[in-house]
């Protein structure tokens, strides 16, 4: 009896947190085309893929894919973020709508992602 009251309960937490978790892909989304980290001017030297953006430079890099709770930074160009509280920056495809601080969901596949914003 123990056994089959653990199991209805694991199926309850199960579909409360699916159902749940699945709500912010409702949100207005961005796609992410790439991932960059920052990196000095001497140093981009020595990189054939460094790119400038916003009088600095950067190099791409790959966040592993997974789905985070995240927060939006600075802006450095119309379709280039930092992402806060990190040393990863988000190139989008698309120039979107969006402002410091703003909280949501960055779900990473790939090289790139979309950002789903937290409804206000």
């Amino acid at each position: 009896m123990k056994l089959l009251n653990f199991i209805i309960a694991l199926l309850l937490i199960h579909t409360a947190t699916s159902t749940s978790a699945q709500e912010w892909k409702d949100w207005e989304s961005h796609d992410i085309k790439a991932f960059y980290v920052e990196i000095d001017e001497d140093e981009a030297e020595y990189h054939y893929d460094a790119e400038e953006f916003g009088n600095k430079w950067f190099i791409h890099t790959r966040i592993p894919n997974g789905t985070y709770s995240i927060e939006i930074g600075d802006k450095i160009e119309s379709k280039f973020y930092r992402i806060n509280g990190t040393k990863y920056y988000a190139l989008f495809v698309f120039t979107p709508f969006l402002w410091k601080w703003d909280e949501g969901i960055l779900e990473v596949f790939g090289r790139g992602g979309t950002f789903y914003k937290k409804e206000d």
